[in-house]
This record gives C-alpha cells, sequence and structure tokens, in this order.
C-alpha cells in the first residue's frame, strides 16, 4: 500500500526531540570504545602534539555531550518567568503572601535608597 504524500502510516510521527536508533547506537559504540581502550587512547594522545590532541578532543566531545541551544536573554527571561510562575502556583498561598511582602520591602528601599541619593 502507498502512503499519500505528507502521510505516513504513522500519523503522530517521531515525538520532537527523540533520537533515532542510529544516532543513538553510534553514540553508545564511541563511549564504548573510549571506556573499554581508554588507557590505550590516553597513551596514544599523549603522543600527538597539542593542537591534534585538543582537535581530537572536541571532535569526540561531539558524540558524548549533547548540543545546547542557543538562547537569546529575552529567551532565557521568558524561561525563567515560566519557572517562577509553575513555582508559585504550586507553592503555598502563605508562602506567596511572605514573597510578595519581601518584594514590596524591597522597593520600599530601593526607592528611599534613589531618593536620599
Amino acid at each position: 500500500m502507498k502512503f499519500e504524500k505528507g502521510k505516513s502510516g504513522n500519523p503522530k510521527g517521531r515525538p520532537k526531540g527523540a533520537k533515532g536508533k542510529a544516532t543513538t547506537d553510534l553514540k553508545t559504540w564511541v563511549a564504548e570504545i573510549l571506556d573499554g581502550g581508554r588507557d590505550k587512547f590516553e597513551h596514544a594522545l599523549k603522543c600527538i602534539p597539542p593542537q591534534d590532541y585538543i582537535k581530537t578532543f572536541m571532535g569526540l566531545l561531539n558524540y558524548s555531550l549533547p548540543k545546547l541551544q542557543s538562547m537569546s536573554p529575552g529567551e532565557m527571561l521568558d524561561a525563567e518567568y515560566k519557572k517562577l510562575e509553575e513555582l508559585l502556583d504550586s507553592a503555598p498561598d502563605e508562602m506567596v503572601d511572605k514573597i510578595v511582602e519581601r518584594i514590596n520591602r524591597l522597593k520600599d528601599e530601593s526607592g528611599r535608597t534613589k531618593a536620599e541619593d
């Protein structure tokens, strides 16, 4: 049975961020090589020039560490606000009231300091 263009047998598809089997297998394989042959690999790295050592090391990091997604300052601030909102939603009302009191007190103190200057 032939699929129509833009449709598949699995309409939801792979979840966003899910890793493919080939990628996972490759990362596992490289990690096992590094782990199993660590002594031999470390000895070989000691014998190469520093610039080649750094190049090799950085190349292998791509297989073992996840890449970080860059965020703009605005996106980071939005993420922090979202975390804060979730925290405040789950916090007891008494704690939220104390936080509000503290923020107001800090605002008042800040205003007095600026007025005194």
